[in-house]
């Protein structure tokens, strides 16, 4: 499992630091893996929104390929 996280900048004594905050987790699966985000971003509130992320398939010259 992976935490999905968002980083902003900001300034602090004159120095920039990140905040990272958790928006939600991605698992690895037999094909890809999956991504769930706690934000509001296509849900309604209370929701979670779930993506599926696959490697790209490669041609042998090294472009990705069109699926079909």
């Amino acid at each position: 499992m992976y935490n999905v996280v968002l980083g902003t900048k900001y300034q602090k004594d004159g120095q920039e630091h990140t905040r990272w905050t958790k928006v939600g987790e991605a698992y690895k699966k037999d094909k890809g893996m999956t991504l769930r985000l706690d934000v509001a971003i296509l849900q309604k509130p209370g929701e979670t929104t779930w993506f599926n992320l696959f490697e790209k398939e490669k041609a042998p010259n090294g472009l990705s390929q069109k699926n079909e």
